[in-house]
């Protein structure tokens, strides 16, 4: 302790034993009180938790609808966006031309029986 501090002290403890009767009996009958009451200590802190909890929602509830969405969106992924159907056309027609190189002894058959039947007719 400093000697500041210690000054303090002896200054302080010097008012205590020079208060009259009845601030020490009013001090006395407020320190019985306080001490009969049940501690809330616990309750407490659970209760700062859940105010700094509310506000820390109600912060968020009004402040991230004001912010702009953080994505922006470059030329590339402009140019995907904008270009989805022709790719979604090309893996489609890739299953299909999958489709024809692994049936290709089928489909000629079935052109072969298609010119038959147009030169019958």
């Amino acid at each position: 302790m400093s000697t500041d501090e210690k000054r303090m002290q002896d200054s302080l403890r010097e008012l205590e034993a020079n208060l009259d009767a009845a601030t020490l009996s009013k001090l006395a009958q407020a320190r019985s009180s306080a001490l009969e009451r049940p501690s809330n200590r616990f309750l407490g802190g659970w209760r700062a938790f859940g105010g700094l909890g509310l506000v820390s929602v109600l912060a968020l509830m009004f402040v991230l609808p004001m912010q702009k969405t953080g994505t922006s969106v470059t030329d590339g992924d402009a140019d995907l966006y904008d270009n989805l159907e022709f790719y979604s056309w090309m893996v489609e027609s890739e299953q299909t031309m999958e489709d024809l190189q692994n049936n290709i002894d089928f489909y000629q058959w079935l052109a072969d029986n298609e010119l038959r039947e147009q030169s019958q007719s």
